[in-house]
C-alpha cells in the first residue's frame, strides 16, 4: 500500500486553528524541523547499529546512512532505497566538515543515549539500532528514534552475530559465577 502525500494550505488564522483543535483533542510531541538531505535533495538518516559485546559493553557493528528517494521518507531498499558507506556519505554529502570528528560525535552521542536509554528498563537489551539526522545547516546529528532487540543487520550479519556471540559467552560466564 503506497502512502500518498496530502498537502494542505492554510493561512494564518486556519493554521492557528488548526494547532488549537490539534491540542485540544490529546497529548502531542512537536520537535524542531531538521532539513537532513543529500546533494541530490534526497532524504537520508544515518543509522548506527550496537551490540553488546564479550564483556557486557555497547560496540559498534555498523554505522551507515540510509537513502530515500521520496521528498520525505527514508525507503526501505526492497523499495528503492539504499545504503552506503559513512566515511565516503559524509565527504561527499557536507565537505566543510571534518568527517572523523562528526562520526566521533555520532559515536559519543550513540553510547550516550543508548546507556541512558537502557536505564529505563529493567530488562537487559542486548541489541539496538539509533537513527540520527544530520542537519544540513550545521552538521549536527539528532536522534529519530531508537530500535531494540532486532533493528535489522541485512547487509551485515557477521558482524552483528561476532559480537553477539561474544556477548552470549559473558552472561553464561555471569550466570556461573552467580551460581545459575
Amino acid at each position: 500500500m503506497a502512502l500518498k502525500e496530502k498537502v494542505t494550505f492554510y493561512n494564518e488564522l486556519e493554521l492557528n486553528r488548526y494547532v488549537h483543535n490539534l491540542i485540544k483533542k490529546g497529548e502531542y510531541i512537536i520537535q524542531k524541523y531538521i532539513e537532513s538531505r543529500t546533494k541530490e535533495n534526497q532524504p537520508f538518516d544515518i543509522r548506527v547499529h550496537l551490540v553488546k559485546d564479550g564483556k557486557g559493553k555497547w560496540s559498534f557493528a555498523k554505522i551507515y546512512p540510509r537513502i530515500g528517494f521520496n521528498y520525505g521518507t527514508i525507503t526501505i531498499t526492497r523499495k528503492g532505497g539504499y545504503v552506503g558507506n559513512i566515511t565516503g556519505f559524509l565527504q561527499r554529502n557536507f565537505p566543510d566538515v571534518e568527517t572523523n570528528i562528526l562520526i566521533n560525535r555520532i559515536k559519543d552521542l550513540s553510547i550516550k543515549l543508548i546507556v541512558q536509554f537502557e536505564r529505563l528498563y529493567e530488562e537487559n537489551l542486548s541489541e539496538a539500532g539509533l537513527d540520527f539526522a544530520i542537519d544540513n545547516k550545521d552538521a549536527s546529528p539528532y536522534l529519530i528514534e531508537i530500535n531494540v532487540n532486532k533493528p535489522g543487520i541485512i547487509y551485515y550479519e557477521f558482524e552483528v552475530a561476532r559480537n553477539l556471540i561474544q556477548y552470549s559467552k559473558y552472561l553464561a560466564l555471569q550466570n556461573k559465577k552467580s551460581g545459575y
